[in-house]
């Protein structure tokens, strides 16, 4: 009888630590975060760099499960103040790629699916602290749909948030 429990423990932590990896970073983000640093910057094509945004903490972020719960998205809600005083409220779905090196908030700058997203690079991905990065062009802080090549901007905007959960 003790033989049956033992291997029924084993086969649960089996399929547990054989959850997929896509599966695995989505899970990790779940919980409250403070958006601990808030930095924007106009980068040059010289490598030059403007910072007009430079604050600490500007706002907050809550990840969770989506109802009706979801494998691979969560719901998120996100209180952001800029440097101008200005608070922006999102809340929609956010996902990741297969190799967790990219989140996406889902249709947060219009109703289209794709079209709107909100893309970050993952620059720093620890339990408690996350540090995401996302670019647009010399005027607008994410890429329109119709423009898939920034190279011919004569610069770029970057925008870099320091998540930090207690």
């Amino acid at each position: 009888m003790l033989n049956k429990y033992i291997l029924l423990f084993l086969s649960v932590i089996f399929f547990v630590a054989c959850k997929d990896d896509k599966f695995k970073y989505p899970d990790k983000l779940d919980g409250e975060w403070t958006i601990e640093r808030s930095e924007r910057m106009l980068i040059h094509q010289d490598g030059s760099v403007e910072i007009f945004e430079d604050i600490e903490d500007a706002g907050k972020m809550d990840i969770f499960e989506p109802s009706p719960p979801a494998e691979t998205l969560k719901e998120f809600t996100m209180d952001y103040t800029n440097f101008l005083g200005e608070q922006i409220f999102l809340n929609s779905l956010l996902y990741t790629d297969e190799a967790s090196s990219r989140v996406m908030m889902s249709k947060v700058l219009c109703d289209s699916p794709f079209e709107c997203d909100i893309v970050w690079t993952v620059d720093t991905n620890k339990k408690n602290k996350q540090v995401w990065s996302t670019y647009g062009n010399e005027t607008h802080f994410f890429y329109p749909p119709d423009r898939y090549d920034p190279s011919n901007d004569n610069a770029h905007l970057k925008w870099r948030i320091t998540l930090k959960r207690d």
